[in-house]
């Protein structure tokens, strides 16, 4: 996985929370900490990264002067969907061991993880 995310500048910690924004939309960093189980000082550095690479960016929330959401760029939605694309041979070779039944499970399960929290009604 690492190696398919290298041309793009991105490791797999990236990878999660660019999957999260492009799930839920703009996030605080609030919520990419519970959503990824990283803790608040990972979630500012890997936001910082992206925003270094112009793959994210932190806009102020109308109604709170103090909150920031993160956001993907234009550039981070192509780049995800690049690096997603290219992630998904290692993907491939990490379920090989697992029947088609078994992959599927788990691609709904990771598929569920990555949903947005609170769906739109």
């Amino acid at each position: 996985m690492d190696g398919a995310l290298a041309p793009f500048g991105i490791e797999r910690r990236h990878l999660m929370v660019m999957m999260r924004l492009h799930a839920s939309g703009p996030l605080s960093q609030r919520d990419l900490v519970a959503q990824t189980n990283h803790d608040k000082a990972s979630i500012v550095r890997i936001v910082d990264d992206l925003e270094r690479l112009d793959l994210a960016s932190r806009q102020l929330v109308p109604g709170d002067r103090r909150l920031r959401a993160v956001t993907l760029t234009e550039h981070g939605r192509d780049v995800f969907a690049q690096a997603h694309q290219a992630a998904e041979p290692a993907a491939a070779t990490a379920t090989a061991l697992l029947t088609p039944t078994q992959t599927q499970q788990l691609q709904r399960l990771l598929r569920t993880m990555v949903a947005p929290v609170n769906p739109p009604d």
